[in-house]
C-alpha cells in the first residue's frame, strides 16, 4: 500500500474530506499544501482542521507545505465573508505573518511527540522523511509586475468561472457587493498552486471546505498551462476539509469574532481545554475523531466507555487533553486538566476549590498558586483594592468593564465565592488566602489575596 494511500484511509476514516477531486487509489501525491493569510497573529482552532491532513501526510513521509499569504492577505478573500476585510498596516501583516511561521514551526515538531505517544500507526515514515516546509508567497510575487502576472495568468482564466464561484455570487448579489481586488484574489490563490507546482513538485492543495473555488482555480490554472504532465506523470488534486462550526452553523474563525487561539499567550492551556468539555457529546465525538491522532480501537474505546457514564464527559476531557497535547505539548495538558479538576471537579474543598474525591487532599497555599499563576484566570490582588466593595474590586481588576455591570450580575446571583452565592454589590472582601471567584456555570478566576 502507498503511504498516501493508508494516508488517504486515515482521512476518509476521520471524517476529515469534505470534498476532493475524484479519488481513486492511482492518486500519485508527490507534495501537498495549505495556505494561510496572516489576518491575525496566531492560527486559531478553526484552522488547525485544514491543518490535520497535512499533519498524516506529513508522518506518513510526504513533504508538506504551509504557504504564508503575505502577498493575499493584501487583497482579502471574500470566502465566507459578506462583506471586504478591512486593510491591516504592513508592521501589523509583518508581525503576524512572522508569528504564524513560529506557531506552525513548533506545532511540526509538537506533533511529533504527540504522535509517538499516541503510537500512531505501525505504517508511520522514518523521520528522514518527514519534512515541513514554510513558505510565503511575497517571495514570487514582490518581483513580478502587472503585466507579466496578466500575461502568464489572465489569459488562462474565463471571467465567467471567476464569477461562477460560490464566493462571488453571494457578494455579487449583496448590498455591498465585491470589490475588483477582492475578485482577483482567486487568481493569486492559483498562481501560489501553479508557481509551487513547477518549483516545488507540489500537486495537491488542501483548505476549508470555504476554500474548493479558489482550490480549483488553481488545478484549472495549472492543467491549462501543463496539460500532458498533468494527464500522464504529476496529475493535480483538491481536497477540502469540513469547516468548524458553532451550535448555530456559523463557522469558527477571527471573523465570527469567535476565534479559540492556538497561541497559548491569547487562549492559555486552561481556557482552551474549557473550549472542549463544553461540547455536545456529538459535536465532541465528531472533533475526537478529527483533530487528534488516537486510533481507532483507543476512539472506540473511549467512546464505549464514555456512552456507558455521560456524566464523566470522558470524551470531552479526552478530546481536549490530546488538542492541548499536540498544540501546547504535553506538560501543558497535564496542567490544564489539574486545572480543571481543581475548578470544576466532584468535590467541593475550601476556598472554593474542587478535589477528585472524598480521599483527597487539596494542595498547599503555595503550590496552588505555582499551579495557576501563569493562567489567565489567575488574578493578584494588590493590597490597595483590600479592603473594597465587591462591585467596584471587580471593576478594578478588569474583569468587569463597569462597576454597574458588575453590580447587575451580582444582584442577580450570577456571583459565589468559596462556594458561595453573593448578592449584595457592596460586600466588603477582607481576606488574605487564594480564592475561587465563579462567574455564571462555567467561568472560574482565582484571587490572591495573599
Amino acid at each position: 500500500m502507498s503511504r498516501f494511500l493508508a494516508c488517504w484511509k486515515q482521512l476518509t476514516a476521520r471524517s476529515l474530506v469534505s470534498n476532493s477531486t475524484p479519488f481513486h487509489s492511482g492518486w500519485k501525491v508527490q507534495g501537498a499544501y495549505s495556505g494561510v493569510d496572516p489576518t491575525a497573529g496566531s492560527l486559531h482552532v478553526g484552522n488547525l482542521v485544514a491543518l490535520m491532513p497535512l499533519i498524516h501526510l506529513y508522518l506518513h513521509g510526504i513533504p508538506v507545505y504551509s504557504l504564508i499569504g503575505d502577498a493575499t492577505v493584501q487583497l482579502g478573500d471574500p470566502s465566507g465573508r459578506t462583506t471586504g476585510r478591512h486593510q491591516l498596516d504592513q508592521v501589523i501583516r509583518d508581525r503576524n505573518s512572522q508569528a504564524i511561521e513560529k506557531q506552525v514551526f513548533s506545532l511540526s515538531e509538537k506533533v511529533l511527540a504527540y504522535a509517538e505517544d499516541c503510537q500512531y500507526k505501525p505504517e508511520v515514515a522514518p523521520a528522514s522523511l518527514r519534512t515541513w516546509n514554510i513558505v510565503h508567497n511575497l517571495d514570487w510575487y514582490n518581483n513580478m509586475n502587472l503585466l507579466n502576472f496578466l500575461n502568464e495568468v489572465g489569459r488562462h482564466v474565463r471571467v465567467n468561472q471567476m464569477l461562477a464561484r460560490d464566493s462571488v455570487t453571494s457578494r455579487l448579489h449583496s448590498s455591498s457587493g465585491i470589490s475588483f481586488s477582492e475578485l482577483t484574489y482567486q487568481l493569486l490563490q492559483a498562481y501560489d498552486f501553479l508557481h509551487l507546482y513547477k518549483n516545488q513538485g507540489i500537486n495537491l492543495q488542501i483548505g476549508g471546505s470555504d476554500q474548493w473555488g479558489n482550490i480549483t482555480a488553481g488545478t484549472d490554472l495549472v492543467r491549462r498551462l501543463f496539460p500532458k504532465a498533468v494527464s500522464s506523470k504529476s496529475p493535480v488534486y483538491a481536497l477540502t476539509t469540513p469547516l468548524l462550526t458553532t451550535a448555530n452553523g456559523q463557522k469558527f474563525g477571527k471573523s465570527a469574532g469567535n476565534a479559540i487561539w492556538l497561541d497559548p499567550s491569547l487562549t492559555d492551556s486552561y481556557s482552551l481545554y474549557q473550549s472542549f468539555i463544553s461540547l455536545p457529546d456529538d459535536t465532541a465525538s465528531k472533533y475526537l475523531d478529527m483533530l487528534t491522532l488516537l486510533s481507532s480501537e483507543n476512539l472506540e474505546s473511549i467512546k464505549s466507555s464514555h456512552s456507558q457514564d455521560c456524566s464523566s464527559r470522558l470524551i470531552q476531557h479526552t478530546l481536549a487533553f490530546n488538542i492541548i497535547h499536540m498544540v501546547h505539548g504535553e506538560e501543558n495538558a497535564k496542567l490544564a486538566r489539574l486545572q480543571t479538576e481543581l475548578l470544576h471537579g466532584s468535590q467541593p474543598a475550601p476556598s472554593g476549590f474542587f478535589v477528585a474525591s472524598v480521599n483527597s487532599t487539596l494542595p498547599a497555599v503555595d503550590q496552588l498558586k505555582g499551579i495557576f499563576k501563569a493562567s489567565n484566570c489567575y488574578y493578584k490582588v494588590d493590597p490597595s483594592l483590600s479592603p473594597m466593595p465587591l462591585s467596584r474590586l471587580l471593576r478594578e481588576l478588569g474583569i468587569y468593564a463597569s462597576r454597574k455591570e458588575a453590580a447587575e450580575h451580582i444582584r442577580s446571583g450570577a456571583i459565589s465565592l468559596a462556594h458561595e452565592t453573593i448578592l449584595d454589590p457592596n460586600a466588603i472582601l477582607v481576606r488574605n488566602d487564594l480564592v475561587v471567584l465563579r462567574i455564571g456555570g462555567r467561568r472560574a478566576l482565582i484571587l490572591d489575596f495573599t
